[in-house]
């Protein structure tokens, strides 16, 4: 991983830790073609600091997310995660669910 790549990685990976402390999980899948890898993964982690503007909850939950690498030379020098930040939000009660019209 480059430093500036790695350096953002573990300042995302830090701010998610400071709201949820256990934060861990899973890969589930893989896929690598090339110089290019595509991961799907299953974290959890306890609400324990704020998140997104919701305060503490103390409400477990479920992070679900997939990630798209490139690498050269043995190192990541690409990479783009998404992961489902609204539902997040309304497992900690801070968006609500959907209804309808």
């Amino acid at each position: 991983m480059g430093p500036a790549l790695a350096a953002d990685f573990r300042e995302g990976i830090g701010r998610i830790r400071s709201a949820f402390p256990d934060y861990a999980g899973i890969v589930v899948s893989r896929v690598v073609e090339g110089d290019r890898m595509a991961s799907q993964f299953v974290y959890h982690g306890t609400h324990q600091g704020e998140w997104l503007g919701v305060p503490p909850t103390g409400r477990r939950v479920r992070f679900v997310g997939t990630s798209m690498n490139r690498f050269a030379n043995g190192v990541m020098v690409e990479a783009d995660v998404v992961m489902d930040w609204l539902e997040v939000l309304k497992q900690l009660g801070g968006f609500p669910d959907d209804e309808p019209a």
